[in-house]
Parts: C-alpha cells; sequence; structure tokens
C-alpha cells in the first residue's frame, strides 16, 4: 500500500481594495437603475390593470342590461310616470278659497260666477279632479250635459284616483252621456244666461236641492235640548219624483269647540243621532228629519277650558256629497267634507 503525500492548500489571494470598491459601485448602479425602471413603468402598468379593470366591469354591466333593460318612461304605468306637479302653500290655499267660492255659488245657482272662480282655480293647478268636478256641476246647473261631461271625462284622467272616486265619475259619466245622446247638440251649446236670470233660482227655492243631486238639506236649526245639551235638527230633502235607496244615504255631522288658547278641534264629546219622522224613505215630496244630540264640554266634564264652536253637515248618496252645512260658514273652508265618501265609509 502506497501512501500519497497530501499536496499543500493553494494559497487564498487577498481581494485588492480596488475589486471591492468597483463590484460594489456595480450593485449600487443595478439598484438604481431598477429603480429608474419601476418609477418610469410602474405607473404605466397600474394604469393598464386599472383600464383593464375598468372595461371588465364595463362589460359586465352591459351584459347586465342586456339581460333586464332598465324601465324607460314610456315603460312606466301612468299611475308612475305622470305626476301632478307641486304647487306652493300659497297657490294651494288659493285653489282652495276658489274652491269654497265656486261652491258658494252653486249654492244659489250662479253658475257663471261658480264658473269664473273654477278657471281661474283651473289656471293654477290644470287637470285638478275637485276643479273638474265642480265645473262639471256647474255646467250641468247651466244645461250644457256636453261641458259637464267632458269635464269629467278630464277628471277621471288624473292618476292615482281612488277606485271608488273614478267610479263615481263613471256612473256620472254614463248619466250624462244619456244626457247628451238625448240632445245631439248639447256639446255644441253656447253658453246660457246666468242661472240667476234663468229660473236656477227659482227651482233651488222651489225644491230646495243643488241641480244634480238626489237629497239636499233644506233647513237645520241649532237648538238648547237642556242645559249641557245641544239639538242639531236637519231637515233632508229628496228630488221629486226619485226613488231614494236608504242604505245608500250616509248623513255625516261634525261637531268642533274652541280651546282656551283659540285652536278648533273636533269634539270628543258625545254625539246622538235620532231620526224624527220615520219610516225613512222620503215617499212622496216630503222631507225627513234628523235630529243630533251634542254634549258640551262642560257638560262632559272637561275641565280644560273647551267651549262648543260650531258644526259642519254633509248628506251623501251613494258616497257622493250631495250638500251641505256650516255654522260659522269658515268651518267648511277650514275642514272642508270630501266630495266623495271611500267605500265601506260610515
Amino acid at each position: 500500500m502506497s501512501t500519497a503525500t497530501p499536496h499543500p492548500p493553494l494559497p487564498k489571494q487577498p481581494l485588492g481594495k480596488t475589486f471591492t470598491v468597483a463590484i460594489s459601485l456595480l450593485g449600487l448602479l443595478a439598484i438604481v437603475q431598477l429603480l429608474a425602471v419601476i418609477l418610469h413603468f410602474g405607473p404605466m402598468v397600474g394604469q393598464q390593470i386599472s383600464d383593464t379593470a375598468l372595461a371588465a366591469s364595463r362589460q359586465s354591466e352591459s351584459r347586465a342590461s342586456t339581460a333586464s333593460p332598465a324601465p324607460s318612461q314610456a315603460d312606466l304605468p301612468p299611475s308612475q310616470s305622470t305626476k301632478a306637479p307641486a304647487i306652493s302653500a300659497t297657490d294651494g290655499q288659493q285653489v282652495r278659497d276658489l274652491c269654497d267660492e265656486a261652491a258658494g255659488k252653486l249654492r244659489v245657482g250662479d253658475y257663471d260666477a261658480a264658473l269664473k272662480s273654477l278657471d281661474e282655480a283651473e289656471a293654477i293647478v290644470p287637470g285638478d279632479p275637485t276643479v273638474l268636478w265642480l265645473k262639471a256641476k256647474a255646467f250641468e246647473g247651466s244645461d250644457q250635459p256636453g261641458e259637464a261631461l267632458a269635464a269629467l271625462e278630464a277628471a277621471s284622467r288624473y292618476p292615482d284616483l281612488p277606485p271608488q272616486v273614478r267610479a263615481n265619475l263613471q256612473k256620472d259619466m254614463n248619466r250624462l252621456s244619456q244626457l247628451v245622446d238625448a240632445a245631439p247638440s248639447a256639446r255644441a251649446r253656447p253658453a246660457q244666461p246666468s242661472a240667476l236670470e234663468s229660473g236656477g233660482e227659482q227651482e233651488l227655492r222651489e225644491n230646495g236641492l243643488q241641480p244634480g243631486s238626489s237629497l239636499g238639506i233644506v233647513d237645520i236649526r241649532l237648538r238648547d235640548v237642556k242645559v249641557g245639551i245641544k239639538g242639531l235638527k236637519v231637515a233632508v230633502k229628496a228630488r221629486p219624483g226619485s226613488t231614494i235607496n236608504v242604505k245608500d244615504v250616509k248623513l255625516l255631522a261634525f261637531f268642533y269647540e274652541q280651546t282656551e288658547d283659540g285652536e278648533i278641534q273636533l269634539t270628543e264629546s258625545k254625539v246622538v243621532p235620532q231620526w224624527l219622522s220615520p219610516p225613512i224613505d222620503w215617499a212622496g215630496n216630503d222631507f225627513e228629519l234628523l235630529e243630533l244630540q251634542y254634549t258640551t264640554p262642560e257638560a262632559s266634564g272637561d275641565t280644560t277650558g273647551r267651549k262648543y264652536f260650531g258644526y259642519v253637515v254633509g248628506i251623501y248618496y251613494n258616497n257622493e256629497l250631495q250638500d251641505f252645512r256650516a255654522d260659522p260658514g269658515k268651518l267648511a273652508k277650514d275642514f272642508p267634507l270630501p266630495l266623495y265618501l271611500k267605500q265601506g265609509n260610515e
């Protein structure tokens, strides 16, 4: 066995300072170049990523909109696509005042004056169903069924009318259509003289009813039944020759009280109605008499200082207002009765 003699290891050459410095400078230069590349191309890459994501999002939205298109104005039902224009509180109050004024003119048969007030109201709120309904009453009273029918047709086109109101409008339109068919020239008939000149006032005096109404309040009187109890007698008359379905008659009475600070509020006292002329059928040409007994705040033990102020009474047939009375008259303006009752209203 031979034994090799091991070679001594190669001597390790020491690194010079010049080489070390050169390597360090090269490394530093590489780092600087890398940073420059990042600073130059980084925003471009980021923008490209952002643009790619945005394009993908838009493409997704496009596919979604193709699958279920958004409704256009024409796609919406009339009740959503057509809304009544908003009016200011001042204009709203002016319209109410004009309608109250017109209702008072209708009561005495001055249809031309009523139409003048309603024309002013319609200029503020075109297409308002209340204004058009009152205009229809005025036209019918002045023997213009064609114009009355046109006003009701316009009112029926108002969006979001309650079903019962729309049904009542249709009923009136059907009735007026029969009148128009019986007188084909009705739509072209010129304006008539004032009802005060053409006999409308005489009809009101003789029948005690508004034109087109089946029932009317011909007399109303307030008396003291006893201390703390007031009785309000209401005489209701039917149009001569008409047949009244008693089940479709409703009389609404509201008593109001004034607080110590002057506020007018609906009474919380008990009101007891009683018909005084049974049977209630409006047979013949007679009126039926109803008495409403109202307990005053003093008699009901109220200690807040409330006092009786007044009343508003309305008679309805087939849920349509026929006539009303108020004392003092401002109560009818401050607390107006609805022209139509909702179905099922008692």
